[in-house]
């Protein structure tokens, strides 16, 4: 598969992904993932200019922050087949899911809990665990975001 992104920053990678600007995304990705913080500049990145530049057979995929999507204009992209489809398992309005976006084909939604396994708990504890020791030990903590 050819993978292409954006981002904020161009990054280096091992995968052989390539950069292009946000509007090369949205005309070539046949699926296209959103994985980005939400803040003013994402909020809506997701809007109906952005999916009428969107392949008719592509998939919108959300993962990261419902309010990156302008709910709305997906439910007329996906109800006018602007896009092939959506999965989704965030919503705009977190705690409500819309249910004409939810009762669409094309639409596969899901709860926000793919960490909700046995397995990513425990390793999640585990990871909690090791970063309590190792900064109790020498006081650093391990995979730190902020210093």
């Amino acid at each position: 598969m050819k993978i292409i992104y954006h981002n904020r920053h161009q990054t280096e990678n091992d995968i052989d992904a390539k950069y292009v600007d946000l509007d090369t995304l949205l005309k070539e990705s046949n699926f296209l993932s959103l994985n980005a913080p939400l803040t003013e500049e994402t909020r809506h990145i997701i809007d109906a200019a952005a999916l009428s530049k969107m392949k008719d057979t592509a998939f919108l995929i959300n993962v990261a922050w419902g309010g990156l999507v302008d709910q709305a204009a997906l439910v007329d992209a996906l109800k006018s087949d602007e896009i092939a489809g959506a999965g989704l398992d965030v919503f705009e309005n977190e705690n409500e899911v819309d249910e004409e976006l939810a009762g669409l084909d094309n639409v596969i939604t899901t709860p926000h809990v793919g960490s909700a396994t046995h397995m990513a708990r425990y390793n999640l504890s585990k990871e909690a665990s090791k970063n309590i020791i190792s900064y109790l030990i020498d006081g650093q903590a391990l995979n730190q975001v902020n210093a």
